[in-house]
């Protein structure tokens, strides 16, 4: 079909045509009869199932619908046709678009489906196994080397994986070295409190004599 004088806009769902009804008719996109008005509807618009029957009176439009078709004319005579394309074209159309990124190096997001998320080098591994069979979301956390790792999947295939790094630097409470802590800061402090108050307990009080165990850390310290 020639479709010179009509603009052609297609989306992730729709293909939408757009031109005089001359030019409609003349290039395939619609048939005169697509223009007579339908009960129910204002005049310039009528709508269509996937089987060319007209859209019962009362009935929502399903415009999701594989095979659905709008048709409207405006009063300056510009018509404008819509319709809907299979969901095989459609699962197409999403995978031939970029995945969506935003963040920076300390933390990452990635929005789209396993095709789109492999072009960006998401591993595939990250998201095999979800959702989990009979399920139609899921998600799952993990630590992959010095990042932590969430990646969620919903009903329509598509995911979202959140790469966050969590290499911190923190002093060993036991020695004058540092080490790598793959834990939140709230759980950091609070397992230095509980090392304090461990030490505490070993200094002596007027109740408590000094322990062996005290006096032996005194000393070595001393020495």
């Amino acid at each position: 079909m020639k479709l010179d004088r009509v603009k052609v806009e297609k989306t992730t769902r729709h293909d939408i045509f757009t031109g005089t009804v001359p030019d409609l008719i003349g290039t395939g996109v619609i048939e005169p009869n697509d223009l007579r008005p339908q009960s129910g509807r204002r005049g310039g618009m009528t709508a269509f199932m996937p089987d060319g029957s007209a859209v019962p009176e009362g009935c929502a439009c399903p415009s999701g619908t594989p095979g659905y078709m709008s048709v409207m004319v405006r009063r300056s005579g510009v018509c404008t046709v819509r319709k809907t394309v299979s969901l095989v074209e459609r699962r197409s159309r999403i995978e031939a678009k970029p995945a969506t990124m935003s963040g920076d190096e300390q933390h990452m997001t990635y929005r789209g489906t396993e095709a789109q998320l492999q072009r960006v080098d998401i591993p595939e591994a990250w998201m095999q196994g979800l959702p989990r069979p009979g399920k139609l979301r899921g998600f799952r956390t993990f630590i992959d080397g010095d990042k932590r790792i969430r990646v969620s999947v919903g009903p329509r295939k598509e995911f979202f994986v959140e790469v966050q790094c969590v290499k911190t630097s923190a002093p060993d409470l036991h020695a004058n070295a540092s080490t790598e802590w793959h834990c939140s800061p709230v759980f950091q402090a609070l397992l230095a409190a509980r090392v304090d108050a461990y030490r505490r307990s070993l200094e002596p009080s007027p109740q408590r004599p000094a322990s062996a165990s005290h006096l032996r850390l005194v000393w070595s310290s001393q020495n």
